[in-house]
């Protein structure tokens, strides 16, 4: 070993490997630092090995930033100031702008009262405004004069913020260093970013650079041909160490494109092979960690029903009273509980809509929520949010841990450290406003990482950079290409490029170091990286190329794995071979979650199943069953328009909704609702014709369209009235949207009765037919919206929010022999003239009425689309019998089995008859 003196500091330059420095040095006072946690983290465990001492202390093997809090003092007096400092200041500085402003490059004075938005480009100014400011001084015309001018105040209130306080910005001066007198080893500095700044304060102390020397020879560079090849190379020759007895533990993965290591943890979880992604993610990406955001969110939002869904509804947490929130959310959707909205002029619509329901304990819980959030979003100190947030835990939460998932607890414990040490900074400072302690609170957790503690004997999966100096038995560095692997360290990084340039700051480029020093991180070192990536094409760094240690892997072609180039070969083979005996156990090479599917298989779908009534007609007579009770009428099968069409289109489909009631539950609410709005536009008709039919007046408007126009709006506003009353409209905006829609389609609507049925009376108005046939026992059943008539007969009138005007071919239409087909467009008007005439109302013709066209669409008559072809009509309804009959005979008998072919529903979970599991044949 050569030791070079150079600056006072001991260069150790011929040895090649940590493991050689740590048998070298041993010596129980040593201390080691390291580029990162990581390594640091890796060489404290392999210590005890390589030296066969039973014990070491954790402060021996340090990270480079955990060496500078050590070793770093100051006055007495001064503390170093932190990032949850930092954004006190600049939430202080931006509020302050907003009152007076004083800054207008940075915060353009449009933007000065919401400004939050450059928080976090003031925040990554601080460090390095000394150094800043002092380039500037010197040449005061590299910048633009406003930003200069902007620096330069927030660095005067910056400097002023951290004498008042006695703080000191650790980046702008170099602190004095503790003299010790234990030896100090610094592992490849050249691999830290700030060491530069360190160099002349660590130089009087004569501490140990070690550089580990580079093999002149690059371990060879693994091309494929795209991610997912690479992906599947890497898991497959994890799989196949692990078979042969290699220890997990022993094996590292690297990974510098994060897509990839995405790709990698996917791959890996198919075959249940323990990978943990060591890279960490802010507190607020993580579940339990969102609970602030959340809270905010609620009040924002006006306490809108998605919010208080993400929040009540929300798994991570433990809810005291978790029936109560679900009821509430169910009471919200049914009850259109959108949002509280002051401009409409209903306040707050939970509460008022949950008073007029009698919900007497719902409301009591949303009043103690609202009240809750209320006090936490309206703090103005951190101590202040801190007794709030402890209020609503204690109030809301189950607090024993025991009952929580470990890690959403760690988790969601780091939030709560957050905001201690906002209550701790809040103390020692003065001079500092905060106007929303909580918005604070939820940037900081959006900026502090918190990595998930590793399974047990799992293979730890890095972030490049991270892992660079490890040496596990065998290290995978994948995702390796050209842009992926560069690592550079860039001062003033807010400043443009060319600002830069004019400062004369150029990169410090360390990407071949971390590539060299890569090469030595392992017995086993496997470097790999793909020409196709989701990022786009990708080439191999330069300094592979350079050393001729590139080689193409064309894996697709050259595998043996008959599943990677034909990824259901396998599975179609065990489901040819599943009758044969063959368990998912012995079969070769399928992966852990096939093999689970496959167990899952024989034990369920696999096993005969005593009835299914998608594939058999029920047993026995069904005409004894319970459910042939919800189909019956005093004997006889109840058939309506709507349930006939259901049938036609699929008999399982109604089935399961008319005798088993099945209905997918919906928890959307919508700002507007289609059904609600023809709802409402048929009781206009309804209440409008009523009151012509109780006067005993004939619709006349013709020459009266002022009368009859206000009776119609008098109409409109006494059913919104109502409904406004019984508190289950829309979201104030749509709302008014619909009703100016409504009374437009009111003027359409007058305009189109009067030009077709002028002079006709209101017979029937929401009125229910039957009537019954005794061949099939059948009572056929109808609800019609109006019939009017005059003396030449009666006219059916059906109203369609929209509706588009149907073809003859919608409604007759027949095959090659000549026989009719069932009607595209259903079976309502058929029906409904079966109904009148039945009921011996002689129908001189029917018509669909489009509030959306403002049009009657005569489907039957003298002028409607039936009369295109000779006996339509007729035809039409003959159909009709004969399907009503079919469909009857099919209740009687249980046969509800669904058509061969089919469009899917919404009951594809219950019937997989289209989306279901098939094997090959």
């Amino acid at each position: 070993m050569l030791f070079v003196e150079f600056s006072k500091f001991v260069i150790i330059v011929l040895m090649n490997k940590i493991s050689e420095l740590l048998k070298t040095t041993a010596d129980d006072r040593a201390i080691y630092v390291f580029p990162s946690e990581a390594a640091a983290v890796f060489w404290r465990k392999s210590y005890l090995d390589i030296t066969g001492k039973k014990a070491v202390r954790n402060d021996r093997f340090l990270s480079w930033d955990s060496f500078k809090e050590k070793i770093t003092l100051h006055d007495k007096k001064d503390k170093p100031v932190n990032s949850v400092l930092r954004r006190i200041f600049t939430a202080d500085i931006i509020e302050k702008n907003a009152k007076k402003p004083f800054l207008y490059k940075i915060i353009p004075s449009l933007y000065a009262d919401a400004a939050g938005g450059f928080a976090d480009s003031i925040c990554r100014i601080l460090p390095e405004i000394e150094s800043l400011q002092a380039l500037i001084n010197k040449n005061k015309h590299f910048l633009e004069p406003g930003l200069v001018d902007d620096i330069s105040e927030i660095y005067e209130r910056y400097k002023d913020f951290l004498d008042v306080n006695s703080l000191f910005e650790p980046s702008w001066q170099l602190p004095e260093v503790e003299a010790s007198k234990l030896p100090h080893y610094i592992i490849a500095p050249n691999l830290i970013d700030d060491f530069k700044e360190f160099d002349k304060l660590l130089s009087n102390y004569g501490f140990n650079l070690f550089y580990p020397q580079v093999d002149s020879r690059l371990s060879e560079l693994r091309v494929f041909e795209n991610s997912v090849i690479e992906a599947n190379a890497v898991v497959t020759e994890i799989k196949a160490l692990l078979k042969s007895g290699t220890n997990a533990s022993s094996i590292t993965v690297t990974c510098a494109d994060d897509t990839l290591a995405r790709l990698i943890l996917s791959e890996a979880k198919l075959d249940d092979v323990p990978i943990s992604y060591r890279k960490g993610k802010s507190l607020s990406e993580y579940p339990a960690g969102r609970l602030p955001s959340l809270l905010s969110e609620c009040r924002q939002s006006g306490y809108s029903i998605e919010s208080l869904k993400n929040l009540l509804l929300f798994k991570a947490f433990l809810w005291k009273e978790a029936d109560l929130a679900a009821d509430l959310i169910s009471f919200g959707i049914l009850n259109r509980c959108l949002k509280n909205t002051s401009d409409y002029g209903s306040g707050d619509v939970w509460k008022t809509r949950l008073k007029s329901a009698g919900k007497i304990e719902l409301l009591k819980f949303y009043e103690k929520l609202k009240t809750r959030i209320g006090d936490l979003c309206s703090c103005s100190s951190f101590s202040q949010l801190s007794e709030k947030f402890q209020v609503f835990i204690s109030t809301f939460l189950i607090t024993d841990s025991s009952l929580w998932d470990s890690e959403c607890e760690r988790v969601f414990q780091r939030t709560r450290e957050v905001l201690s040490s906002l209550c701790e900074a809040e103390k020692s400072i003065s001079g500092i406003e905060i106007k929303n302690p909580l918005a604070l609170w939820i940037k900081l957790l959006g900026e502090k990482i918190y990595v998930k503690q590793a399974e047990k004997g799992g293979i730890d999966l890095y972030p490049y950079r991270v892992s660079a100096l490890i040496e596990p038995e065998v290290h995978f560095v994948c995702g390796l290409s050209n842009s992926a692997s560069r690592a550079v360290s860039l001062p003033f990084a807010f400043l443009s490029e060319q600002q830069r340039s004019s400062l004369g700051i150029s990169e410090q480029n360390m990407s071949d170091d971390f590539i060299f020093l890569y090469n030595l991180s392992g017995k086993d070192i496997r470097f790999s990286c793909s020409t196709e990536t989701p990022s786009g094409a990708a080439l191999p760094p330069a300094v592979f190329v350079k050393d001729e240690a590139v080689r193409n892997i064309n894996y697709a072609h050259q595998s043996e794995d008959p599943f990677f180039n034909e990824p259901v070969l396998k599975e179609n083979i065990w489901w040819q071979s599943a009758d044969s005996g063959v368990v998912a156990e012995n079969f070769f090479n399928i992966t852990n979650i096939q093999k689970k599917g496959f167990e899952y298989a024989e034990k369920t779908f696999f096993i005969t199943k005593e009835f299914d009534a998608t594939e058999k007609v029920f047993p026995g007579n069904f005409k004894e069953s319970l459910l042939y009770d919800k189909l019956a009428d005093e004997g006889k099968i109840r058939i309506s328009a709507s349930a006939l069409n259901k049938w036609e289109s699929c008999p399982f489909s109604f089935y399961a909704t008319y005798l088993l009631s099945l209905f997918e539950d919906e928890y959307i609410l919508k700002v507007d609702d289609p059904f609600t709005e023809g709802d409402i536009l048929h009781e206009i008709m309804f209440h409008f014709f009523n009151s012509l039919k109780k006067e005993k007046r004939a619709f006349r408007a013709f020459g009266k369209t002022n009368e009859y126009l206000q009776l119609l709006e008098d109409s409109a506003n006494i059913i919104f009235i109502k409904w406004e009353k019984s508190c289950n409209y829309f979201y104030g905006p749509a709302w008014d949207s619909f009703k100016r829609k409504a009374f437009n389609y009111i003027a359409d609507f007058l305009k189109a009765e009067t030009e077709t049925f002028d002079g006709y009376f209101p017979e029937y108005l929401e009125q229910w037919f039957s009537f019954e046939l005794e061949e099939g026992q059948v009572k056929v059943v109808g609800k019609i919206d109006r019939i009017s008539s005059n003396e030449n007969g009666a006219v059916i009138v059906d109203y369609k929010r929209s509706k588009t005007k149907p073809g003859i071919a919608k409604f007759v239409k027949f095959d090659d022999d000549g026989n009719i087909l069932s009607p595209q467009e259903g079976y309502q008007i058929p029906v409904y003239i079966l109904l009148a005439e039945q009921n011996n109302i002689k129908v001189q013709s029917t018509s669909y009425y489009s509030f959306r066209d403002g049009k009657h669409m005569i489907v039957s008559g003298e002028k409607g689309v039936l009369n295109k072809i000779e006996n339509a009509e007729e035809l039409l309804c003959d159909k009709t019998l004969e399907e009503i009959k079919l469909m009857a005979d099919s209740c009687r008998k249980g046969d509800f089995i669904p058509p061969v072919r089919c469009d899917g529903c919404r009951l594809r979970s219950v019937c997989r008859k289209r989306f279901n599991v098939r094997w090959a044949v």
